[in-house]
């Protein structure tokens, strides 16, 4: 299994995962349409794409994506093809909010995905065994808590370091080989040199700060 991240923030979220023979959109931000295009591989199918909800930095593209694959966009709480299962599981937002669980028939592993939340809502997820977790995490909470309401308006609605950690242990707990990038930073709220340190020493080289274009393998 391959996750790459092709896009991430509030400027626009694209995410590919492939197996084998098969890949997956997730998320199609706006703007974010020739980048998907470019890195779907020429000898996979592509299966089709599914997004966490419906702001523009998560859902501009998506129709578009959509008409090339002519498959799935979204899903009422499961889908099923040849190469994946795709569950989803609800998270709060400001809106209605998705994160997914995908298991791979191919290869036989699950990634769970999870972006734009402040809590889980469908806490079955944590009794999954995952093989690779990515998962917003959008700002410090000290230095969240050190900002005026203004300052902050918005990130009430996202996922702080502390509470992304605390997800992690969890789902590390079920599998210790599992594997984690942190996605959807925002530079208002974050020290980066913070986090890394944060998730090297809750996790060593199991978890980091996603890099854009890098593919994960696992």
């Amino acid at each position: 299994m391959i996750f790459t991240c092709l896009a991430t923030g509030s400027d626009g979220n694209a995410y590919l995962l492939e197996s084998q023979n098969a890949a997956l959109v997730i998320e199609a931000g706006a703007k974010t349409y020739k980048k998907i295009i470019v890195a779907i591989p020429e000898k996979k199918k592509l299966v089709g794409v599914i997004f966490s909800h419906q702001h523009s930095d998560h859902y501009g593209d998506v129709e578009k994506v959509a008409k090339i694959s002519k498959e799935i966009t979204f899903i009422d709480n499961r889908y099923e093809d040849d190469f994946f299962i795709v569950k989803r599981f609800s998270v709060w937002h400001n809106v209605e909010c998705f994160g997914f669980a995908i298991f791979c028939k191919e290869e036989k592993k699950t990634l769970v995905f999870m972006t734009d939340f402040a809590r889980v809502i469908d806490k079955t997820v944590y009794n999954l065994k995952v093989d690779f977790l990515a998962i917003e995490l959008s700002y410090n909470e000290l230095i969240c808590n050190q900002m005026t309401e203004q300052e902050k308006f918005g990130l009430q609605h996202h996922c702080s370091d502390f509470h992304s950690i605390g997800i992690m242990r969890k789902l590390f707990s079920n599998n210790q080989e599992m594997k984690a990038v942190t996605i959807h930073k925002s530079d208002r709220a974050c020290n980066y040199a913070l986090t890394n340190r944060a998730l090297y020493k809750n996790f060593g080289l199991r978890a980091e700060i996603v890099n854009i274009g890098r593919k994960y393998n696992f």
